[in-house]
């Protein structure tokens, strides 16, 4: 058994519980220490405390099997004022999917190397991951002239000026952007073109207020919210949430006359094999008359569900979330992770959340307590979802989504939302937003 201990104010305190944390075999408890050292690598570490962190990180890395990330720990503890060396470590660790900890690094380094263009837009690209966008905008703009001479640092500036809400910083900047030759950054170019189109299409349609998530969602995607969350929070998501048989229904409901506005005509309901996205995709299959099977990927016309990415194993998920766009064929899912980017944005969702429990088991409630699955088959536990009852204002939100779908379908088609779009690709989601987060 591993002690647990709160997160010391001293280095040295901590040194010391993290090497005891690996004498008993728990990297990952080593790991939980070290982390917010590392996040603020820039003010936490002098030279010497710093090669020491630096070997712990090597050492926690090889005892959870993260052998690149050992690998550029190693060596930055070997050459550790270098910018090479500093920006292979925070790009192993943008791989490793720890972007805070790349983004300490990372800025240890710009300190060093503040003319270093490379290392900047590695900080920037951590930070993006991590939803701190205007971090990012600081970042560039505290370079000054660095970002003009560099093209891509000048997409970055204008891309993270966009999704803090500067609109007419990313207009500014698009005409050189749009001058530029390098064919490596113009898909990014693009998407900043459509993101914008949007904007203009949305002026007058919708405010882009700081709490407006259904409108800037469909600027930053294409794609289209279902449901503000219903809670005291101001930024439209949920935080720690227990979904159940009222939200789904609700949930339903509203993707039944989004697909009825824009005349969408759905053959078959698609699922992936998981047990919540198969009860969901019998209730969609109830509400709009069709038949529903089970799918492995692929480009069969149809409406694709999935309850919630996060639950379907990674090798499944890259073939039932697809990226193309295929004729007749559109992507609907209930729940997501705002929490993370994800590589896919769907076409249609129902709600944003932190933490989430699923409403029909097996699993932990928000307290952690442990929930029975719901017995029967998924056909049946489908059915218990009609018996739900449709909470106050539901009606009136209806409308509301109604209203702002009927305005997305009469755009030009190219500025038409995600679901209409029959070739191309779908945009990532971006973890960022400028809707404030709301905690």
């Amino acid at each position: 058994m591993h002690t647990t201990y709160p997160i010391p104010n001293s280095w040295f305190t901590s040194r010391l519980q993290i090497e005891e944390a690996l004498s008993q075999g728990s990297p990952p408890e080593a790991f939980r220490l070290i982390s917010p050292w590392i996040s603020r690598a820039e003010a936490s570490f002098d030279p010497e405390s710093w090669k020491q962190g630096l070997n712990l990180l090597a050492r926690i890395a090889a005892a959870q099997s993260l052998e690149s990330l050992s690998s550029a720990s190693m060596q930055a503890e070997q050459d550790p004022e270098a910018s090479t060396v500093l920006f292979q470590l925070g790009h192993s660790l943008i791989e490793t999917n720890l972007p805070g900890l790349a983004a300490g690094v990372l800025r240890r380094a710009r300190l060093k190397f503040p003319g270093d263009a490379a290392i900047l837009a590695e900080l920037v690209a951590a930070l993006e991951l991590e939803g701190r966008n205007q971090e990012a905008v600081d970042a560039l703009d505290s370079a000054g002239d660095l970002v003009e001479s560099s093209i891509l640092l000048t997409y970055l500036r204008a891309f993270n000026g966009l999704l803090t809400a500067d609109i007419h910083t990313a207009e500014s900047l698009l005409p050189r952007l749009q001058a530029s030759k390098d064919e490596q950054l113009s898909f990014m170019v693009r998407r900043l073109e459509r993101m914008l189109s949007r904007v203009e299409a949305l002026r007058g349609i919708s405010s882009l207020s700081p709490t407006d998530l259904r409108g800037w969602h469909f600027v930053l995607t294409g794609s289209l919210l279902l449901q503000h969350a219903r809670t005291n929070r101001k930024d439209g998501r949920y935080g720690k949430t227990w979904d159940s048989n009222t939200r789904v229904l609700e949930g339903v409901r509203s993707l039944s006359a989004v697909l009825d506005t824009w005349k969408i005509p759905i053959p078959t309901i698609l699922f992936p094999p998981e047990r919540n996205s198969e009860i969901l995709a019998h209730a969609i299959a109830g509400a709009l008359g069709r038949p529903a099977k089970k799918w492995f990927g692929g480009s069969e016309p149809g409406l694709i569900t999935i309850y919630d990415p996060s639950l379907l194993i990674p090798e499944l998920l890259v073939s039932v979330l697809p990226k193309h766009h295929f004729p007749g064929q559109a992507l609907f899912v209930h729940a997501i992770s705002s929490s993370r980017e994800h590589r896919t944005a769907p076409d249609l969702l129902t709600y944003f959340y932190e933490s989430n429990t699923t409403p029909w088991g097996a699993g932990l409630d928000p307290d952690n307590n442990y929930i029975e699955p719901v017995e029967g088959s998924a056909e049946f536990v489908a059915n218990l979802i009609w018996g739900a009852e449709l909470p106050d204002g539901a009606q009136e939100d209806l409308t509301q989504l109604v209203s702002f779908a009927q305005m997305l379908y009469h755009l030009p088609s190219e500025l038409q939302p995600a679901a209409l779009q029959k070739q191309g690709e779908r945009e990532p989601l971006w973890r960022g937003s400028p809707v404030n987060r709301d905690h």
